[in-house]
């Protein structure tokens, strides 16, 4: 099992016997709890000091205090110079390897130009609700206290010996930021209440600084001072268990309560529970072409922007092509087992399978809107991935169907219902015009200019998303009520046949080296059915097929279940897999 340390990082400067105030930094080392027992050791830095003993002594007179779930104030904790490096020993007071520990450290910088300097520094370590459960330090004269939310968010809070600070400002520094992709130095500011909300990007090492300053007259070492200079440090290491299965377990709660009662799946439910109870609520459709238009537009132009800042298109080709073929692999394998095991006909088993060897722009949005909570990275192709998935199960359905009912239709060019007519029709259908038109302008448009759009297609996207899905709610409701017979199959092949084929998608997008917010797309394109170009292609291609068992069966029975089930399943496994 990996251990998880926590690395505490102090700015300290050290009194030393000559020449004042000298400032030289060190870290705190949480170790992972083994036998009711982590182990605190500080660590000197640059690594060349480590091995003067002359400079880790000086480090002695540090005062440190640690505090854990079983106790009910913080505790001195005495240092020890053991073999060129200072320990202790933490009681945790429980045989569980995550029992939640706090670590303070105080260091006195000394008097320079009338200012007094001091640090405090913090660190935490454990399960969540026990950290939350502890109070502020009255020992400490400024403190950081976090609050870790269910949702993932952490309520962040400043403490002058014990009386919260009303207004604090807080500088976040992210250790791993190239991995995670956002800036490296960040700030917010508490509100009235003098909490501030803090979002982290993802796992890592994360620094959270808030300074003070304040008019005191004093004396320190024979020096007087006019001024205080107060600096607290929180470092924070993700996830805040030690153990995989607890840290897994942590995150599929977040992801179950950012999913079951987010906005997007309640709103999906308010529509559905219109239909079951009668109501005439219709939504307008020139409001529903709007929403089409402006997530698909929205998805694209951000996937461009994307694309222009990884800077390498060749890098797209091979993920683009297994995805393809990704999608002809799931509509063949779906048309396959509607005729052979469900004993469908011909027609609607082409039709039905046609749309889950295709994708759903709606459910690829709903995937985006958790990957962008978690702040997971996604490549700049995952948008391209979603116009080149949508082919594959419409033409796999019509070849099929053109096969086994032995129709000379795909050698005359002249029909209308041709293979190559119906090609083209779905190059310039709505879906992939507006995707592949999105995608081209977001990546022409120079960052400057993306930027000022950023307020029209990137903030109200989770709003539009709610209306969107609230009408799809609307429509599964109302569809559920036409099918009689045959329900259990399709309620069967609907619910388990998705979420299989996301588990094979989710697989091979790691085998391929997507990063983990795009494996859950690549999971979501692989799964999902269609529910806006397949339906209308095949209308076309297959009119034979019943429209109600297609439109149900995606809509009423798939849909639901991807967006309950599927979303935060894949990301389960993605949890698992990387």
């Amino acid at each position: 099992m990996k251990s998880v340390w926590i690395y505490l990082f102090v700015v300290g400067t050290i009194f030393m016997r000559h020449q004042g105030a000298n400032a030289e930094p060190f870290f705190l080392e949480v170790g992972p709890a083994i036998k009711g027992i982590r182990e605190l050791e500080v660590i000197l830095k640059p690594s060349d000091l480590a091995n003067d003993p002359t400079r880790i002594a000086d480090f002695a007179n540090m005062k440190a205090w640690a505090i854990t779930g079983s106790m009910k104030s913080p505790q001195p904790i005495q240092l020890a110079l053991s073999v060129n490096k200072l320990r202790a020993d933490i009681n945790v007071g429980s045989l569980n390897q995550n029992a939640a520990v706090v670590a303070y450290a105080e260091s006195i910088f000394g008097v320079e130009q009338e200012h007094l300097k001091r640090f405090f520094s913090k660190s935490v370590i454990g399960e969540p609700e026990q950290l939350n459960r502890i109070s502020p330090n009255p020992i400490a004269a400024l403190e950081i206290v976090p609050f870790f939310e269910d949702d993932g968010s952490v309520r962040l809070t400043a403490y002058e010996h014990g009386v919260l600070l009303r207004r604090s400002e807080f500088t976040i520094i992210d250790r791993d930021f190239d991995d995670h992709g956002s800036p490296f130095e960040t700030w917010i500011r508490s509100d009235e209440s003098g909490a501030a909300t803090w979002v982290p990007p993802g796992d890592g090492e994360f620094s959270i600084f808030l300074r003070r300053s304040v008019e005191q007259l004093g004396q320190y070492n024979q020096l007087e001072y006019a001024r205080i200079n107060d600096e607290a440090v929180l470092t924070i290491h993700l996830p805040l268990v030690d153990s995989g299965r607890d840290a897994l377990i942590h995150r599929v709660k977040i992801a179950a309560i950012q999913n079951f009662l987010g906005p997007l799946v309640l709103f999906f439910f308010l529509g559905f529970f219109a239909k079951i109870v009668g109501s005439p609520i219709e939504f307008p459709e020139m409001g529903y072409r709007l929403i089409v238009i402006y997530l698909l537009l929205s998805i694209g132009y951000e996937g461009g922007h994307q694309l222009r800042a990884d800077g390498n298109i060749t890098q797209s080709i091979l993920p683009l092509f297994v995805g393809f073929m990704t999608n002809v692999m799931v509509g063949l394998s779906a048309i396959l087992i509607l005729h052979k095991l469900f004993r469908f006909d011909t027609a609607n088993s082409c039709a039905l399978g046609a749309l889950y060897g295709s994708d759903s722009a709606g459910l690829f949005a709903v995937a985006l809107s958790l990957v962008r909570g978690f702040h997971l990275p996604v490549e700049g192709f995952m948008s391209a991935m979603l116009a080149v998935m949508e082919l594959p199960g419409i033409l796999v359905g019509i070849i099929l169907f053109r096969i086994w009912t032995k129709s000379t239709t795909p050698t005359d060019h002249s029909s209308d219902h041709s293979l190559r007519t119906i090609l083209f029709h779905e190059l310039r259908s709505p879906g992939v015009l507006l995707l592949l038109g999105g995608i081209i302008v977001g990546y022409i448009t120079v960052p400057s200019e993306y930027i000022k759009t950023e307020p029209f297609f990137i903030d109200p996207f989770k709003g539009v998303m709610c209306l969107f899905l609230f009408e799809n709610g609307l429509k599964a409701g109302s569809q559920l009520s036409t099918l009689r017979n045959g329900i259990w199959k399709l309620a069967l092949f609907g619910i388990c046949f998705p979420l299989i084929a996301g588990a094979l998608g989710l697989l091979i997008a790691k085998l391929i080296g997507l990063s983990v917010g795009s494996a859950i797309l690549f999971a979501i394109l692989a799964s999902a059915p269609s529910n806006i170009a397949a339906p209308a292609a095949m209308r076309i291609a297959i009119p034979q097929a019943n429209p109600g068992i297609y439109f149900t069966t995606s809509l009423g029975i798939s849909f639901p279940t991807l967006v309950i089930l599927g979303v935060p399943l894949f990301y389960i496994l993605s949890q698992l897999l990387y």
